[in-house]
Order: C-alpha cells, then sequence, then structure tokens
C-alpha cells in the first residue's frame, strides 16, 4: 500500500515541479515553504525507512529526478545545507 500511495504522490509532484520550470523549486524561482517542507518530509522519509531502502525506491534520483532536484536547489544554500549535513532526523 505504501508503494502505490508513494508512487502516486511522486506522479503529482514531478509532473507539478515540471509545470514549474524544472528549477528546484515548487513555486516561481525562490525558495518558498513549500521547498522547504519537502526538505523536512524527505528527512521523515528517509529516517523511518532507513533500515528498509526498497521503500526509498519511488523517491531515487531515476524515479523523482524533479523532487531530488529540489533537494540539490536547497543543498545550495549554506544555512540550508548546514542544517541537512547536521540534520540528526
Amino acid at each position: 500500500r505504501f508503494m502505490t500511495l508513494a508512487k502516486d504522490i511522486v506522479t503529482y509532484h514531478e509532473k507539478f515541479l515540471k509545470e514549474n520550470g524544472s528549477n528546484g523549486h515548487y513555486f516561481g524561482n525562490k525558495t518558498t515553504y513549500v521547498d522547504l517542507a519537502w526538505i523536512g518530509t524527505w528527512q521523515a522519509i528517509r529516517t523511518t525507512f532507513k533500515t528498509m531502502p526498497e521503500m526509498l525506491e519511488p523517491f531515487n534520483k531515476k524515479n523523482a529526478p524533479q523532487m531530488n532536484n529540489v533537494l540539490m536547489t536547497m543543498e545550495k544554500e549554506p544555512k540550508l545545507a548546514e542544517y541537512m549535513d547536521n540534520c540528526q532526523c
């Protein structure tokens, strides 16, 4: 059930991100709350399934390139990169 839901979520988000120009942001071309929310969501997903890596497959770079692009864009912002590197979540 999780995998079906995850794939549906990825499909929706990938389409939305492409419609915004595949620029590493959900809205416009600047960081918004939604971009930050994806970071938090990804950290929660990654932490929850760290012992079950197959559950992360729907979110990998091949299956979710636009969602990963948001993460890479956020990593380029120094304060966010520092937070992401040091987060114990």
